[in-house]
Order: C-alpha cells, then sequence, then structure tokens
C-alpha cells in the first residue's frame, strides 16, 4: 500500500525556506494498478480476512467525533492506494520498473552483491565510484556525474567516507577532507509508531486465516487467479489522519493504520489468537537526529541516534494518539467485535503509562529522511537541484534529500523524487 500527504504538505517543504521550489512543480503519474481506495465506497472491503473487521474500523472511524481529548478526524487527508494487483502482483512498482529497464535498456547494467565503498573525486570533481563485491575492488568513471541514492541512513554514510561531512569526523578516521559539509547526516527525521491490539471475539482475523490449511488455499488461489485477497494487500490496508489537542491549525498531526492481524514485532509469527491492530504515528514530529561512520570500513553500519520524543511535544502527541485509538476501539460498530485490549491492556490507562508504553514498546516505521536535506541556504547538504554543496559532478537522489518529512508515508514522496531528480539530470 502507499498513500499520499496532505495538499499543503510539498508547499509546506518548499516554503520552509530551506527546500527546493521545484518540489511545487513536481508530478507523479499515476498508472495501471494504483487505483484509489475511496473509503466512501466499499471498495476496501475483501482485503482483509473477514470484511467485517475492516468495515467496522472504518465506521467506527466515521462515528467517532470531538471527545474528552479534544481532538477531531481530518478527511481527505490520506488515499490508500492498492499496488499489488495482476500480472505485476509480485512486485512493487519501483522494482517491476527496475526488472523491465535492466531487460530492455542496453545502456542499464545493474550490479548485485556489491558493497559501494566511496565516491572518487580528482580535487572537488566527483569522477566515479568505487565498490567491493566478492572481496574484490572494482571502480567505475563517471562521463556526466554521479548519483547517490542508498537512502537517508547510507547516502551520508557514503559521503562522509568520501570525504564529505563534519571535518572533525572525518579527520578523526583520517580521511582527506574534500567538502566540509556539518549537516552530513544531520537533520534525521523518521515516523515513530506504537500499536494497540485487542483480541477478536470470533476467529476471523489473519491470525486464524494463516493457521488454518483450507484458509491459505484459499488465500493462495485468490491472489493466482484474480491477483486479489489478502496476499495482495499490505499488513496495513486502511489509513487515516487526525488533530490531537496539539494540533497546529488544521494540519493532522497522527496517523493512524489498521491491521486484520497482531504480532509482537515484524517478522515474528502472528499471535495464536484472534488479533486486530491499530497502530498511531506522529506526522510531524519535532525532534531530529543524526547518523556518523564509526570506522572508514563501508561494511560498518554508522553509528545512529534518532533522538525520537527529544522535544516534549512528540511525547505528548503520541499519548494523545493512543488515546484516540481507544476511543475508536469503544465506537459501537466495533466494540462488538472485541473482547480484550491485549497491548498495552486496561491497567495502563495515565498518560504517564501510555507514554511509558509507546517509549518502550514502540518503533521506528522505517520512514527515515532528512540527513542530506536540500535548501538555498549555504549550510543545506543539496542546492535546489540536488547537487552536492562544495562539489561538482555529484547528486543525492533518495528520500535523504528532504528537509522536513511527509506528514504520511515517505514511497510516494521518494518516488517523485526520483522523477524530479531524473528530470533534473537529463536537463
Amino acid at each position: 500500500m502507499a498513500d499520499r500527504s496532505h495538499p499543503l504538505e510539498l508547499l509546506r517543504q518548499a516554503a520552509d525556506g530551506r527546500a527546493a521550489t521545484g518540489l511545487r512543480r513536481a508530478l507523479v503519474p499515476r498508472g495501471p494498478g494504483h487505483d484509489l481506495l475511496d473509503l466512501a465506497s466499499n471498495d476496501y472491503l475483501g482485503l482483509s480476512g473477514d470484511e467485517r473487521l475492516i468495515a467496522g474500523a472504518v465506521e467506527a472511524v466515521r462515528k467517532w467525533g470531538p471527545g474528552s481529548t479534544g481532538s477531531r478526524l481530518v478527511t481527505g487527508t490520506t488515499e490508500l492506494h492498492a499496488e499489488l494487483e495482476g500480472e505485476l502482483a509480485e512486485f512493487t512498482g519501483a522494482q517491476a520498473a527496475l526488472v523491465f529497464s535492466s531487460g530492455y535498456l542496453a545502456n542499464l547494467t545493474v550490479i548485485t552483491g556489491a558493497q559501494v565503498s566511496k565516491v572518487a573525486f580528482r580535487a572537488r570533481v566527483a569522477t566515479g565510484v568505487e565498490w567491493i563485491q566478492n572481496g574484490q575492488v572494482f571502480n567505475a568513471a563517471a562521463e556526466r556525474e554521479v548519483v547517490l541514492s542508498a537512502g537517508a541512513l547510507q547516502s551520508p554514510q557514503l559521503l562522509q567516507l568520501s570525504g564529505v561531512g563534519p571535518a572533525d569526523l572525518l579527520q578523526g578516521f583520517g580521511i582527506p577532507v574534500v567538502a566540509d559539509a556539518p549537516e552530513v547526516g544531520r537533520n534525521l527525521q523518521d515516523h515513530y509508531q506504537a500499536r494497540m491490539i485487542v483480541r477478536l471475539k470470533q476467529r476471523i482475523s489473519l491470525n486464524d486465516q494463516v493457521r488454518s490449511p483450507s484458509g491459505l488455499v484459499k488465500m493462495g488461489l485468490q491472489w493466482l487467479l484474480t491477483g486479489s485477497g489478502p496476499l495482495s494487500a499490505g499488513a496495513g490496508q486502511v489509513g487515516g489522519a487526525a488533530c490531537t489537542e496539539y494540533a497546529a491549525g488544521s494540519r493532522p498531526d497522527v496517523q493512524f493504520n489498521v491491521m486484520p492481524l497482531s504480532v509482537d514485532k515484524p517478522g515474528d509469527p502472528l499471535h495464536r489468537y484472534s488479533g486486530f491492530t491499530a497502530s498511531v504515528w506522529q506526522c510531524h514530529g519535532q525532534s531530529r537526529g543524526h547518523l556518523a561512520i564509526r570506522s572508514t570500513d563501508p561494511f560498518d553500519q554508522p553509528r545512529i541516534e534518532p533522538h525520537y520524543f527529544a522535544e516534549e511535544i512528540d511525547r505528548k502527541t503520541i499519548v494523545a494518539g493512543l488515546q484516540i485509538l481507544r476511543d475508536i476501539y469503544r465506537q459501537k460498530s466495533f466494540r462488538d467485535l472485541w473482547d480484550i485490549e491485549m497491548v498495552p491492556g486496561q491497567a495502563v490507562s495515565s498518560p504517564a503509562g501510555l507514554w511509558d508504553f509507546a517509549r518502550t514498546t514502540g518503533g521506528t516505521v522505517f520512514h527515515c529522511v532528512g540527513t542530506c536535506r536540500m535548501g538555498s541556504d549555504d549550510r543545506s547538504v543539496l542546492d535546489p537541484q540536488l547537487r552536492v554543496r562544495g562539489v561538482e559532478r555529484l547528486r543525492v537522489i533518495d528520500a535523504s534529500v528532504m528537509p522536513l518529512i511527509t506528514s504520511a508515508n515517505t514511497n510516494a514522496s521518494s518516488l517523485m523524487i526520483g522523477e524530479r531528480g531524473a528530470a533534473l539530470v537529463m536537463s
């Protein structure tokens, strides 16, 4: 699944004073297999194990209104798109494009099983890249430009390994300083998620289907024959956004995701009871983290310090979001479907208790951005054309360029950055 942020989101980025105004002109085409799921219709039904779950959850949100938290629902903010359909059900749109391009474009070579170790420079001019594969070092020279697209965690790592970053950090590892860029690796932002789980009265969640041989067969046939059913959708099947009492103006400050399943953490087996999960994250966290290399070894992961909840407003907002989730769970259209709140449990009721729960059990949604931010100010890592300041013939084109994190998922925005970056390179 993919969703898009509030229509004002790109304007907020551009108006920030540090962002590229070209974002306002950026468009991402919607091709086949990206049909809008209109929550005003019944198009979403059938994605989960039992349509009563998603239908009940959506109806609960509709019925939910201003309560003791003083919060309100913001409609039309998050749009969900079905990405896994038909013949391309085994790929996301981006993966399919890469696979097909690598088979048909004579000027594209895809190398796998390789670790890029650094960007090569002649003085301040990027001349190519170096990578390691099967213990051997390889090099490629660039005729025009070098483009880094390693993501918000590894693009800054590669810049630092290549001599572009905070001078004192690089000198400490004996790396020749090509450009002193203090903000490389700074401005790290992410969405932090906390989840509430209830036990359903009837065995109608995906937890039950995956433990049923007939259920597994049914899901497999649905996917093979029609490209539909639970295997064609992500875990979070319905999303929405809302304003807590701390929201600024009419902009939502929390987002929800609904999952007709339950699990302790990603990768673990689903619970043996019939579980249902709803999660919340803060859209516009004020806390900022950073990352830095720990050695000159490209295989050594950087030190990442996200500093989640360093700002008090972030702590208050995640607690308010959990309180909203409880209000939604208790709406009549959904309350009759479950009997016990498993996580965090009714004993956790105070704001302090909810904060401790979020702090100790929540985690990343893998939406890291911002570590090579673009902007018009001299301290920004990139200029508005995504070129690395202080050097020549080097760009970064990935989620690390965002000055501010989007309110919703970062996937569609990252694809947009790719589209816009490609156009800048071609121009």
